[in-house]
C-alpha cells in the first residue's frame, strides 16, 4: 500500500482550533484527507456551535476505515459522516463536496496534493464557493498562507483561494 505517512492523531484541542481557524459553520462540508481515526471529523460534527452540514474523510488504511465504519460513523445520523476508503491522491475533490479541508500531513504529502488542491480552489472560484484549507503542523510547500497561528506548540496554516501565491 502506498502510505504517505504514519498515522499520528492530532489532539481534540488542535482539531477544534483548526476548525475554528477555518471558520467552519453550518453552511460548510468538512473534508479530511488521510483522516486516520476521524478525530477532526467528529470534532467538526460535535464540538462546534454551528456544525457543518456533513463531514467526509478519506483514509487508505483498511483497519482504520473498518474502525471508523463500526465505531464512529454509526454514532451519527445517516449521511452526516462519510468515510471513503481510498488513496487521497486518487480522490476527486469535487466529488467530496467539501468547502473546507483540514489536512494533517507531512510536507511530502502536501506537496504531492498541490495540483489537486489548486484545481479544487480554481473550480470553487468558477462556482463562487468559499473554499478554505487549514493544515496542521506543516505549511503547503511553495504556497504562502493567508494566516498562521500557534496553538499549544502546534502551528496551523490557513489558505483561502484568493491567497494562493506560489
Amino acid at each position: 500500500m502506498p502510505f504517505i505517512a504514519p498515522f499520528v492523531p492530532c489532539s481534540v484541542e488542535i482539531a477544534d482550533a483548526a476548525l475554528h481557524f477555518a471558520k467552519v459553520d453550518d453552511s460548510d462540508v468538512v473534508g479530511d484527507l488521510g483522516c486516520g481515526d476521524g478525530r477532526v471529523l467528529v470534532q467538526a460534527l460535535t464540538g462546534l456551535v454551528r456544525p457543518p452540514q456533513r463531514a467526509v474523510g478519506v483514509e487508505l488504511d483498511p483497519r482504520l476505515v473498518e474502525h471508523l465504519q463500526k465505531n464512529v460513523v454509526t454514532r451519527f445520523q445517516k449521511g452526516k459522516l462519510a468515510i471513503i476508503e481510498s488513496d487521497m491522491f486518487k480522490v476527486d475533490l469535487e466529488e467530496l463536496g467539501a468547502s473546507v479541508l483540514v489536512l494533517y500531513l507531512l510536507p511530502d504529502g502536501l506537496e504531492k496534493l498541490k495540483p489537486q488542491l489548486a484545481a479544487w480552489f480554481k473550480s470553487g472560484v468558477a462556482t463562487s464557493l468559499r473554499r478554505r484549507i487549514v493544515t496542521i503542523a506543516f505549511s503547503i510547500p511553495g504556497w504562502n498562507c493567508d494566516h498562521a497561528v500557534q496553538v499549544s506548540r502546534q502551528w496551523l496554516f490557513y489558505y483561502d483561494v484568493k491567497e494562493i501565491r506560489e
